[in-house]
């Protein structure tokens, strides 16, 4: 089954910064607010948490070129700040068969759904909470 990932960060690297993720797996969604996190920190932190929701099989889709190429072991972390969260990742997808692919913005539900949240556009179809 294929689960969107996305994360949005509110004054990103500045003070205030708020970070919301959004997991998305067939007709359910995860939201959360992790708070003062960057946006790479968020896009890491919603690919952990989509592992918790796949099953075997399962394909992980982000619009993040960095979390995907860090998660895969494609690219090293390089800010030491992310390197935690890419050991976290890889240690959890070592526990399943999951895949974790890049898919460009337009095509991330999960992106589309936080779109709508910010524009009152109706692309998305209600959700269940997961």
């Amino acid at each position: 089954m294929k689960i969107y990932v996305d994360a949005e960060t509110y004054k990103n690297g500045q003070e205030g910064q708020d970070t919301f993720i959004v997991v998305l797996k067939g007709n359910k969604i995860y939201k959360e607010h992790l708070g003062d996190k960057t946006c790479n920190e968020g896009e890491l932190m919603a690919i952990y948490i989509a592992l918790d929701f796949a099953k075997d099989s399962d394909v992980i889709y982000s619009d993040s070129q960095l979390a995907v190429n860090l998660v895969n072991g494609i690219w090293k972390a390089h800010k030491k700040h992310l390197i935690p969260y890419v050991r976290q990742v890889r240690r959890k997808l070592m526990e399943k068969i999951v895949g974790v692919k890049w898919i460009p913005r337009e095509e991330n539900k999960a992106g589309i759904y936080i779109e709508d949240l910010q524009y009152g556009t109706k692309r998305i179809t209600r959700q269940k909470t997961i």
